[in-house]
């Protein structure tokens, strides 16, 4: 398979952190309580994925620091307070079909080799903590926001503050905006 376009690079990162943040919303997830990593791994959007597929979503999810480990149960993940905010923005899109297809269909079409070798996914994820937003949503973290549609506009949000416009680019394509690393 050849390497993914850039346009789904850019959204990969968000992509592969929803993937993990879906099974909390299957679980009624309120903040309190942990999943297994198994539930990650067998939910509708990344049963049949590659485990390389799987291991970057977990791995990026936990690098954005919004999951971490829950030391009262073996092999079992909770959010962080700052997942919980990133859940609370994504969490209506998991009762979409069209969205959860959506998922499945760019996680199951994504090959870990792609990845490995694309330059382009590399510079995203050197850049950014893997915690990204749309426009019109707030802010679920204080700090510099980027997106690789808007590369000469940097924004200087605090927590609660909408992410301006426009959603879309020149082209039509979805701007997403990430967290730059500190």
């Amino acid at each position: 398979m050849e390497a993914a376009a850039s346009t789904d690079l850019d959204f990969l990162q968000d992509d592969l952190v929803k993937a993990v943040l879906y099974p909390f919303a299957m679980s009624d997830y309120d903040g309190s309580d942990s999943v297994s990593v198994n539930a990650v791994a067998t939910s509708d959007v990344l049963a049949e994925a590659s485990g390389d597929i799987v291991n970057e979503a977990l791995a990026t999810a936990q690098h954005a620091g919004l999951i971490e480990h829950d030391a009262d149960r073996i092999g079992a993940i909770r959010l962080t307070p700052l997942g919980l905010a990133k859940f609370h923005l994504v969490r209506n899109d998991f009762f979409d079909d069209d969205e959860i297809e959506r998922l499945r269909d760019v996680l199951h079409d994504v090959e870990s080799t792609a990845i490995d070798q694309s330059p382009d996914y590399h510079a995203i994820k050197t850049s950014c903590a893997g915690l990204g937003a749309l426009p019109g949503q707030d802010s679920p973290c204080a700090g510099q926001w980027f997106s690789r549609a808007r590369p000469d506009v940097v924004l200087n949000l605090k927590v609660g503050e909408e992410i301006p416009g426009p959603q879309f680019d020149g082209d039509g394509n979805q701007i997403i905006w990430y967290l730059k690393k500190v």
